[in-house]
């Protein structure tokens, strides 16, 4: 598992984001069902701009999932 940061800056209906890192590229992830549990604390962060840790993998195709964010 490797691990990013960046702000949130955008959130999709099906609980996907995009990151934007200190050095300002834009990462996008699709979260999995336990990232999906932090949709709340996700909304706060993309509300408050606040920077956010995210644990993800690689999958085959090259999407990334994020697997935890906080």
């Amino acid at each position: 598992m490797a691990q990013t940061s960046g702000v949130i800056v955008n959130m999709a209906p099906d609980k996907s984001f995009t990151i934007k890192k200190a050095n300002g590229s834009l990462v996008h992830f699709q979260c999995s069902e336990r990232c999906q549990n932090s949709t709340p604390h996700m909304e706060r962060h993309l509300k408050e701009r606040a920077n956010t840790d995210i644990y993800y993998m690689q999958a085959a195709n090259g999407i990334f999932i994020a697997v935890d964010v906080d």
